[in-house]
């Protein structure tokens, strides 16, 4: 993840990781959900498809990406935004 632009173009400011044991499976959809998120019919549909809560979501100007590895050594599989 880059925080409101990276503070190094091409780098994260900070590591993300899954929760134990997590599975992103081919061609399947990982929702992450806001931990604040409320009850309502719209927010209940929401919470009912969540597979982790990360309460550090973007304002616009972050940038996330998938990898594979860990924070020393890892391929950048997708991202939304950039490092930038």
């Amino acid at each position: 993840m880059s925080n409101n632009g990276a503070t190094v173009d091409g780098e994260y400011d900070f590591w993300n990781s899954f929760d134990e044991g997590v599975v992103v499976a081919p061609y399947d959809v990982f929702v992450i959900c806001h931990p604040g998120t409320s009850s309502g019919p719209i927010a209940d549909e929401i919470l009912s498809e969540c597979d982790q809560f990360h309460s550090y979501l973007s304002n616009g100007d972050d940038g996330y990406c998938l990898v594979e590895g860990d924070e020393f050594s890892f391929t950048i599989l997708d991202c939304i935004g950039t490092w930038d």
